[in-house]
């Protein structure tokens, strides 16, 4: 199993340093690419290891820990999201203000993108992602 994270703020600096204490390979990326992690990277030892953004769409379970409003082009970065597992990890929350944003009909952030849609969280022939409210999906 590959994992990857996307995003190197508060929330994936969190997650990647609990996969570095538990001895679990990790890539991590931002925007800004991989030599802006460099750093992180090299605190947190060999189990975190920065790179580009498309190097993390080969993982099978990626950690989408981005600014809200980054959160859907990075989901259009890949068109085969089939057999991933997202866990949506953003917080809508508009900033500098930190007031809550506005999801409209939405239940969750990664469905924002159209290229998710609701499932039953205990179909298990589809891939599915879980977002903090526990709102299972499926990537199409």
């Amino acid at each position: 199993m590959k994992y990857a994270i996307i995003g190197s703020g508060a929330i994936g600096n969190a997650v990647a340093t609990q996969f570095a204490r538990n001895h679990q390979s990790v890539v991590i990326a931002n925007s800004r690419g991989k030599d802006s992690l460099a750093q992180l990277s090299a605190e947190l030892g060999s189990y975190v290891t920065a790179c580009d953004l498309k190097d993390t769409m080969s993982a099978d379970i990626i950690v989408l820990a981005t600014p809200f409003e980054a959160a859907i082009e990075v989901l259009r970065q890949s068109d085969d999201w089939q057999g991933k597992i997202v866990i949506d990890a953003t917080n809508a929350i508009a900033f500098p203000s930190f007031s809550p944003k506005d999801l409209g009909a939405h239940r969750c952030t990664v469905n924002r993108s159209r290229r998710l849609e609701p499932i039953h969280p205990t179909n298990t022939k589809r891939p599915y992602t879980m977002n903090p409210q526990i709102t299972a999906t499926t990537v199409q």
